[in-house]
């Protein structure tokens, strides 16, 4: 019968032997609506006892103040943090493949293509350009290493000063 606590008990115990979980869960639940205070019950179907109240281990974490975000119980905080830097790492992959192209037009041997190229890195902030620049600084093409050496120059880049002195040393065409 639909008031048999016993009944179910025993029936949800059967059914979480037989590997049965939905089943179980069904079950458990028809008993709590006889006994809602009902201790293996509420423990099967992942309630705690906290404060006073019997909890999902989700309102336990809400109460907290954490946010379910990728799996994981965090702050908001936290989440809005890793947001801002996920996206600050998107602009950030977007900036340096801007920086790419136009770094590879600055050798061209077509005047106008060359300026514009120009003109399209002077409008990136430097800190996306100092990385690109020092690796451009071993281009086959010395318009482009001279540019390059020009531009870390005004920039001012220190970590450029051991890859322009090994190009000094070491390259027959610097």
């Amino acid at each position: 019968s639909e008031t048999d606590l016993e009944g179910h008990l025993q029936l949800a115990r059967w059914a979480l032997e037989h590997k049965l979980p939905n089943q179980a869960k069904e079950t458990f639940q028809k008993i709590l609506k006889i006994n809602p205070d009902h201790k293996e019950a509420r423990k099967e179907l992942g309630y705690q006892w906290d404060k006073g109240a019997w909890k999902t281990f989700e309102e336990i974490q809400k109460a907290k103040g954490l946010v379910l975000f990728r799996g994981k119980w965090i702050l908001p905080s936290e989440r809005d943090l890793l947001l801002a830097l996920e996206k600050q790492k998107t602009l950030e992959k977007e900036l340096l493949k801007k920086v790419r192209k136009w770094l590879g037009r600055v050798g061209f041997q077509s005047e106008k293509v060359r300026k514009e190229a120009i003109e399209k890195l002077a409008a990136i902030d430097d800190q996306y350009k100092s990385t690109l620049y020092i690796k451009a600084l071993t281009a086959p093409r010395k318009e482009k290493r001279l540019f390059v050496l020009g531009e870390l120059h005004r920039m001012k880049e220190k970590s450029a000063a051991k890859e322009i002195a090994r190009r000094v040393v070491w390259d027959k065409d610097p």
